[in-house]
């Protein structure tokens, strides 16, 4: 079990998680508002090594739905007769964090985290080819165009959450192969090596970098605040 972000400490704590589950090959968006009264909603998915995915957790009225590149899981949450709730933990991207111990730490990589105070998606869409932008309904925006190796981080929303690093979280570029030439060297070995200093996100391919996690500590947190907080109103994790 591996957290993409959350606000829930633990299993029993109220918040909210977005997860992926390795043994069920699921991802799954869960809310507690009492620590014990759960809602999920899942999608069946198995990751391709060296390929991006979106993903996005919706509340849209009573209903919580994830989405994978834009298709919607088979398993939706129902939010009828649940109250909202004012979690106290901390936001964090790349695991949760039970008593500030991190846990389902995330191994991967992770390329622009979007919160938002309304349902973005309502039903099947292709996900943007551009990077995401801040407007009014944005709550937090973490984009990750920082420069190749950085460990400070931005909230791009007008929020401007303060963010902490723990582990060696960085942004992580690879090299562009279309950049590159064969250097035939030798008889039979041949290498790639770089022409120039052009570098491409290998997360996306319109210029945000990766943050990336090893699964061991690392993991981003942000302070408590009200717009983490999953309530009676519609909103997005993405």
């Amino acid at each position: 079990l591996a957290s993409f972000v959350s606000q829930r400490g633990s299993a029993g704590n109220v918040g909210w998680d977005l997860n992926y589950t390795a043994t069920g090959t699921k991802i799954n968006f869960i809310i507690s508002n009492d620590g014990t009264s759960l809602v999920t909603a899942s999608s069946t998915f198995t990751p391709v090594n060296g390929r991006s995915y979106h993903i996005a957790g919706v509340k849209n009225g009573n209903t919580l739905t994830v989405y994978v590149d834009g298709i919607a899981g088979a398993t939706t949450g129902d939010f009828t007769g649940l109250t909202a709730y004012n979690s106290t933990e901390k936001l964090c991207i790349g695991g949760i964090t039970p008593s500030g111990t991190p846990a389902q730490l995330l191994k991967g990589h992770v390329s622009q985290v979007r919160i938002s105070d309304s349902a973005r998606y309502t039903g099947s869409f292709t996900p943007s080819q551009t990077a995401f932008s801040s407007d009014a309904n944005t709550l937090f925006l973490a984009k990750g165009d920082e420069a190749n190796g950085a460990t400070t981080f931005t909230d791009s929303s007008t929020t401007g959450a303060t963010i902490t690093t723990a582990g060696n979280v960085k942004i992580w570029y690879w090299e562009d192969l279309r950049s590159c030439i064969i250097l035939d060297s030798e008889t039979t070995p041949k290498y790639f090596y770089p022409v120039g200093a052009t570098k491409v996100d290998f997360v996306s391919a319109f210029g945000t970098g990766a943050m990336y996690t090893d699964g061991s500590d690392d993991h981003l947190l942000f302070g408590d605040d009200a717009d983490w907080d999953a309530g009676t109103a519609d909103f997005t994790w993405e």
